[in-house]
């Protein structure tokens, strides 16, 4: 009897123990599980602190940038339209070549037939050329007014700089190739003639499809950009390597010019490109350097 008491004590105390054991086991483990939570909400709390805060600078920085862009454009636009008229300064100007090949068409006519060459005509192939660059540098410089991205609208901007770049070169060149024709400068003329045959400037398929692009231009801008700057690059390249170029046949241009009673001059003409070929090179320069 006494053991059978004992044994049972024994059981109750082994219960109890066993008991509290697992409440004890219980209240770690709810104690854990609320240190679990408690963690899990201090970083999804963080997590949240952190995506507003990053929600916020996103929002200034675009804001910033919102806001210098649209000082840009002010500034663009004051720089490319003074009188605000929609247009391009650039595209006002007027048509010397046409101007040049009417006042001097009988001269040029014999000249071709003396070279059996249709000069009127492939003069009237590069004015057709010009024609469409200065329509497509018109159509870059309405495109850049809508351009909603900060760095695409500065990266747009160079390239628009560089084709009036390339369009001055070329519209300078084609001047002194009927000039040069003109007063019988053959070395000139055909260091021009030859290099504007490389570039096919006789030929202004390449403008017309640019043309046709930036008219239908959807959301491709990015890569025809990139055209247009390969282009520049290569008439500038091409261009410069160009030596005819003396005080004699820039009196010769100024002369022809003046008696056309043309708003060109042939100094600021120069000067321009000069200016800008020294900018390019420096800009290029600073590009590989990183």
């Amino acid at each position: 009897m006494v053991l059978f008491f004992l044994f049972l004590t024994i059981y109750e105390v082994v219960k109890i123990n066993k008991k509290k054991e697992q409440e004890r086991q219980e209240r770690q483990e709810r104690q854990e599980r609320q240190e679990r939570e408690k963690l899990w909400e201090n970083q999804i709390e963080e997590t949240q602190v952190k995506l507003k805060l990053e929600e916020e600078r996103e929002l200034k920085l675009k804001l910033e940038e919102d806001s210098k862009l649209t000082i840009l454009k002010n500034q663009f636009i004051l720089k490319y339209d003074k009188d605000k008229n929609g247009t391009i300064d650039l595209v006002e100007e007027k048509d010397e070549i046409n101007i040049l090949l009417n006042k001097h068409q009988k001269i040029i006519v014999e000249k071709g037939k003396e070279y059996n060459q249709n000069y009127i005509q492939q003069f009237i192939k590069v004015s057709n050329y010009l024609k469409y660059k200065r329509k497509n540098i018109q159509l870059i410089f309405e495109s850049l007014k809508n351009e909603g991205d900060l760095k695409s609208f500065e990266n747009y901007v160079e390239v628009l700089d560089d084709d009036i770049h390339s369009y001055n070169l070329i519209l300078f060149n084609s001047l002194n190739l009927i000039v040069s024709l003109i007063d019988n400068n053959q070395i000139a003329f055909y260091q021009i003639y030859e290099m504007f045959d490389t570039l096919n400037m006789f030929d202004s398929k390449h403008e017309k499809d640019i043309s046709q692009k930036l008219t239908n231009i959807g959301d491709g801008l990015k890569d025809l950009m990139y055209e247009v700057s390969r282009m520049c690059d290569k008439i500038s390249n091409s261009i410069n390597e160009l030596t005819y170029v003396t005080e004699e046949s820039n009196r010769q241009l100024t002369n022809q010019l003046s008696e056309i009673d043309s708003t060109i001059k042939v100094g600021n003409l120069i000067s321009t490109i000069n200016l800008y070929q020294n900018y390019k090179t420096n800009r290029n320069t600073r590009n590989l350097r990183g």
